[in-house]
């Protein structure tokens, strides 16, 4: 993640470095989610004979510093549409908190096929949409798994030295 923010910087699509203040002019990272590479393509590159799988991310920026824009009313005054409202950060709280503990009920059958302990550690939820596909409001979510993650000491053990071992 500090990678895509250094990378955004650089090219002056965000200008909030960490640690400064954020201005109604400031274009900053929002929300960033890093996407898992192709579990086939990682387990080849980690055995020495595939292609680097790539690392992806997507990072949603706030634009505070816009170009002149011109603002046209498209709905009647007060009027938000119920499938076009987006999750405010109450909501998607009770949202997520609601999922993680309908995970909590499968925690075995969790820990028995991921090598889950605890849903609340080791799963990330992240919100996509509200949106509405034509017949109403469609709201879904990605489950992520986050694996080792703060847990495993990448330093003293670089993945360039894993091997799968069958």
């Amino acid at each position: 993640m500090t990678l895509v923010h250094r990378t955004l910087v650089d090219f002056k699509i965000v200008d909030v470095d960490h640690g400064q203040e954020l201005t109604f002019k400031s274009n900053f990272i929002g929300t960033m989610f890093l996407h898992p590479p192709n579990k086939r393509k990682a387990l080849q590159y980690l055995d020495d004979d595939g292609k680097f799988p790539g690392r992806y991310a997507t990072a949603v920026v706030i634009r505070g510093q816009l170009p002149d824009i011109k603002v046209t009313q498209l709905l009647k005054n007060g009027e938000v549409p119920y499938e076009s409202r987006p999750y405010d950060n109450v909501e998607i709280g009770e949202i997520i908190f609601s999922i993680l503990a309908d995970l909590d009920k499968i925690s075995a059958l969790l820990k028995d096929s991921f090598d889950i302990n605890n849903v609340y550690e080791d799963v990330s939820i992240m919100p996509n949409g509200p949106y509405n596909d034509g017949s109403g409001r469609v709201s879904r979510f990605t489950i992520g798994l986050r694996g080792l993650g703060i847990k495993f000491d990448f330093i003293k053990h670089p993945t360039i030295y894993w091997k799968v071992v069958p």
